[in-house]
């Protein structure tokens, strides 16, 4: 886990738990199967984004970026160069929406099998 920062990972954290423990809180029932359902919908949707993401870091969209800036006359640079200059902005990244929305779905799923 090259490049993992833990207040980076706090923060997405924050994004993912937050509606299920508000959904939790502010419902009547049984809380922790609302608190799991809530959890796993909001870890599917980042699981969503992480995989975007993770198809950004590898630079599959690189080519969109390079002809958006050429279309709009920033692009000053090659696309192989343009490629080169992206990709070394991106090497030191992590993809926290994709690692913590596989955390946190096997949370919910390992506590579903254990309390029901």
């Amino acid at each position: 886990m090259k490049n993992f920062k833990l207040a980076n990972a706090l923060w997405v954290s924050s994004f993912i738990i937050s509606y299920p423990v508000l959904k939790a809180l502010t419902s009547e029932g049984n809380r922790l199967l609302i608190f799991l359902d809530a959890l796993t919908i909001t870890s599917l949707f980042t699981l969503i984004a992480g995989i975007i993401y993770f198809l950004y870091l590898k630079g599959d969209f690189d080519a969109t970026g390079f002809f958006l800036e050429h279309a709009t006359g920033k692009a000053k640079v090659t696309f192989d160069e343009y490629c080169a200059i992206r990709q070394e902005k991106r090497k030191d990244s992590f993809n926290y929406p994709l690692f913590l929305s596989l955390f946190f779905l096997i949370i919910s799923y390992l506590a579903a099998q254990l309390f029901y």
